[in-house]
């Protein structure tokens, strides 16, 4: 998530907003999580969010199976958000 997140804000810096439509502007293959399912993404052209779904591959559930998401808004990946998603991709 963080590799993706990084992408994203690189994007936001050369063209002043990320993609609303997904990753394809930023990414050449779509990007998925350790279980091998897609990540999914929303933006408003500022704000953006990429979410992955665990290892059950569908909203809610705990331990393994929770949704790990990454919310980011207009000012950029801070330090906290860095630290959340390394902690999330340990799990």
């Amino acid at each position: 998530m963080q590799g993706i997140a990084h992408a994203l804000e690189t994007y936001r810096l050369k063209f002043g907003s990320v993609p609303t439509t997904g990753f394809e502007a930023v990414l050449a293959t779509p990007p998925v999580d350790r279980w091998g399912n897609l990540y999914e993404y929303s933006s408003d052209g500022q704000r953006f969010r990429i979410t992955s779904l665990g290892a059950d591959g569908v909203r809610g559930g705990q331990g393994e199976a929770a949704d790990i998401e990454l919310d980011v808004n207009n000012a950029g990946l801070t330090e906290k958000l860095q630290a959340t998603v390394a902690e999330a991709s340990l799990r």
